[in-house]
């Protein structure tokens, strides 16, 4: 199995490269491995997350459904990224979003219990942690940002620069939710940018 772990243990070793190799060996016994089919849930809203997961293959969608049913995507993670309701999780409280698998997805999980102790007992993987969050609450702002300042069709330009790859593995419904606007408006701008 500590192979199947590599891209993640590669990725810890990448950010920290103080950490001991028995650090990392305690740290990849407490994981587990496991499998998700094309779409299935990871986490529903209402539950109370027991792990956070690392993509190793696959992409998730992170969305949440308001009084109307109506779905609003917020995220999407892809390999090398961690996905799951960070807050939910720290706090062990039920979350507000659920994560869907839009492929088959393969994946670590992070188990709380293990995670905690983990960070008390290896400053470096505490720094590992520290900075995967200081990404995430970037990205968060940045989107944030562009929600406040940008009109539709540049917030649909800036992502089709940022993750031309992702744009790809997308449905259109998907990507629209995920800028905020309708799926016919998604339809007239990618119309309108080619010309």
């Amino acid at each position: 199995m500590l192979a199947q772990l590599t891209p993640l243990l590669k990725q810890i070793q990448q950010h920290c490269p103080q950490i001991r190799p028995d650090e990392l060996q305690q740290f990849a016994n407490g994981l587990t491995l496991f499998q998700l089919p094309h779409k299935s849930h990871l986490l529903q809203a209402g539950e109370t997350p027991t792990q956070m997961v690392y993509l190793c293959h696959g992409l998730i969608k992170a969305y949440y459904s308001d009084e109307q049913g109506e779905l609003t995507n917020i995220n999407f993670c892809q390999e090398g990224q961690f996905a799951g309701d960070y807050l939910a999780y720290m706090q062990q409280r039920p979350s507000k979003y659920s994560f869907q698998c839009l492929e088959h997805c393969t994946l670590i999980g992070l188990p709380y219990a293990h995670i905690q102790h983990s960070l008390q007992q290896s400053p470096q993987l505490e720094r590992f942690f520290r900075l995967q969050l200081e990404q995430a609450f970037a990205s968060y702002l940045q989107r944030t940002e562009s929600f406040l300042i940008s009109q539709s069709e540049k917030r649909y330009r800036q992502f089709m620069q940022q993750h031309p790859e992702l744009s790809k593995r997308l449905s259109l419904t998907d990507l629209a939710s995920y800028l905020g606007i309708k799926r016919q408006h998604l339809t007239r701008i990618r119309q309108k940018m080619r010309g």
